[in-house]
């Protein structure tokens, strides 16, 4: 059965908080609305959501990779030099061949991001003007 707009929308949410939670958000070159993945993905318009989802993941996970994003998008918890892989609706390390988290999930399994902004004052930071 070919995937609804309902299925595609949900998809992007759940990929888009993926991308954000990694630091990755910077990327924009991946689908964001149902209307994107209908034009991108138009050979595919009569497939079902597992496989769609699969493709998509699939291409903006290489994308990141091949223009240097992140050449090991998603990072895998449990080994750092590698990236997890999308199979089978999961987020899975290939090392060990355990599914890790859900599409949407790797928020829940990665450690938190480091806060925004400079990380130390310094001289270069910049400063308000003395009135």
């Amino acid at each position: 059965m070919a995937a609804s707009d309902e299925e595609i929308a949900t998809m992007l949410e759940l990929l888009s908080r993926d991308v954000s939670c990694t630091g990755a958000a910077r990327f924009r070159d991946m689908p964001e609305t149902v209307a994107d993945v209908r034009e991108w993905y138009e050979l595919m318009s009569d497939a079902d959501i597992a496989s769609l989802t699969e493709r998509v993941v699939g291409d903006t996970q290489q994308a990141l990779m091949d223009t240097f994003v992140d050449t090991s998008w998603p990072p895998c918890p449990r080994h750092p030099n590698h990236p997890l892989w999308f199979r089978d609706g999961a987020w899975h390390c290939d090392r060990d061949g355990q599914a890790l988290a859900k599409l949407g999930g790797l928020k829940e399994i990665l450690p938190p991001l480091p806060p925004a902004g400079p990380t130390m004052p310094g001289a270069f930071a910049r400063r308000r003007k003395a009135e």
